[in-house]
């Protein structure tokens, strides 16, 4: 074998090597990752079929819950926070005047 021939083999190996790498990096470990997060998904979904059938007797609650949420002229949730908040800012604009620390002075 000449030394032309074993440098040919010698590039060839190498260019083999590196397309494999390449296909590793770029191909098979993406694939592999991508299948882990798929088994998870389906682990997931299996454990949480049992309570499924448990949604329809909770959509009325969670209806409600919602409901809380949603401004309905003093009788809810967020307008007693929203009551709260403005009170609070009232109080705390009374406290610095009472204080001395509004003014140019201060």
């Amino acid at each position: 074998m000449t030394f032309a021939a074993v440098l040919a083999v010698l590039g060839g190996v190498a260019g083999g090597l590196v397309a494999c790498g390449i296909i590793w990096r770029y191909l098979i470990r993406p694939a592999g990752a991508m299948i882990r997060r798929i088994v998870h998904l389906v682990d997931a979904l299996e454990s949480c079929a049992p309570h499924i059938q448990e949604l329809p007797e909770a959509l009325p609650i969670l209806l409600a819950i919602a409901e809380e949420f949603k401004p309905n002229d003093g009788a809810s949730l967020k307008d007693s926070v929203a009551r709260i908040e403005h009170t609070v800012g009232v109080l705390a604009c009374k406290v610095e005047v009472l204080s001395g620390k509004v003014g140019p002075d201060s």
